[in-house]
């Protein structure tokens, strides 16, 4: 199969995760909504202005900026580019989502919760698979039969010119099983009610992690990333050189999952007694996040218009 064949296989299966996902939850996940026990806690004027800051101002911020980098790639087909896309995309829904789920339904919609952190897992593994595809394609040449490697003068041989094995495959294979252990991170880690009830400029907010998203994030998340670890496991190891392409797909789809879940669990675990900095550096992280990838879209932006001048910026990647 080539790439366009297995990424058609990942569309599917997210497609089927996204379908299913709010059943397996209801269906596995803990009973308690963890609505109960709520401790309350007094906020500063600082604390507060922090709050609605985030949550009006920085929020909305970085959504217009993740939809700007999707029309600003819209037409771009190179492989990286259209990934990112794609990835802001899907970042755009899920944080859409988590407004409507905070704003409407005071954070009380699981299907809306787990549509916002599913909409972070895709973006998260496209953004993977970008810089893999970036680096392959555009630094190392691995990938490219009719370019040289630019690790050649290091290995001395390359499988593109001799019948040698690849010391990228070879560690390629250390790191996939290796990226799966840190699945243990999140999967030993207890689970628990943390909610807190604060006041912010005379509005009642309850902070905290019920725990259906607990579950959600350092179980479901964790374990399912495996799957996507194996595939790219076996697939180096059976198909050799001419598996790297596909393995990279899911391998990057591994560590989407699971890098959401350990950015949550770093979050939520780090800041239980004080979650209000939990949510608040999420929100500033996922700013500094797209703020990154928007800069790095312009400099793209800007170097396409300096190699092309003629055929422009819209046509570059066709």
């Amino acid at each position: 199969m080539n790439h366009k064949q297995y990424h058609r296989i990942v569309l599917i299966v997210m497609l089927v995760g996204l379908v299913l996902g709010p059943f397996v939850i209801n269906a596995i996940g803990p009973t308690s909504a963890g609505n109960e026990d709520l401790t309350p806690i007094n906020l500063t004027l600082i604390e507060q202005i922090v709050i609605t800051a985030a949550a009006f101002v920085v929020k909305p911020l970085y959504q217009i900026i993740s939809l700007a980098i999707v029309i600003l790639l819209w037409k771009r087909t190179d492989p990286d580019l259209a990934a990112i896309r794609r990835a802001m995309l899907a970042f755009f829904i899920g944080e859409n989502a988590c407004a409507l789920n905070y704003l409407v339904f005071h954070e009380g919609s699981l299907l809306l919760e787990f549509i916002h952190t599913y909409g972070m897992v895709v973006c998260f593994g496209l953004v993977v698979y970008a810089l893999m595809e970036a680096f392959d394609n555009r630094v190392f040449n691995f990938s490219q039969g009719e370019k040289k490697c630019v690790l050649l003068p290091l290995c001395g041989r390359c499988y593109k010119y001799s019948e040698v094995r690849c010391n990228l495959r070879y560690i390629f294979l250390m790191v996939v099983p290796v990226t799966a252990a840190i699945a243990l991170v999140p999967l030993t880690a207890s689970l628990g009610n943390k909610l807190y009830a604060g006041n912010v400029f005379g509005n009642a907010v309850v902070f905290g992690h019920p725990l259906l998203y607990q579950f959600l994030e350092v179980r479901l998340y964790p374990w399912a990333s495996l799957p996507f670890f194996a595939l790219s496991f076996l697939l180096l190891l059976l198909s050799k050189e001419s598996g790297f392409g596909a393995s990279k797909i899911f391998y990057a789809m591994g560590v989407g999952l699971l890098g959401f879940s350990l950015m949550r669990f770093f979050f939520y675990w780090g800041y239980q007694k004080n979650p209000l900095w939990a949510d608040r550096w999420e929100e500033i992280t996922e700013f500094l996040f797209i703020a990154v990838v928007f800069w790095i879209v312009l400099r793209v932006r800007a170097v396409s218009q300096q190699l092309e001048p003629k055929r422009g910026y819209s046509s570059a990647g066709s």
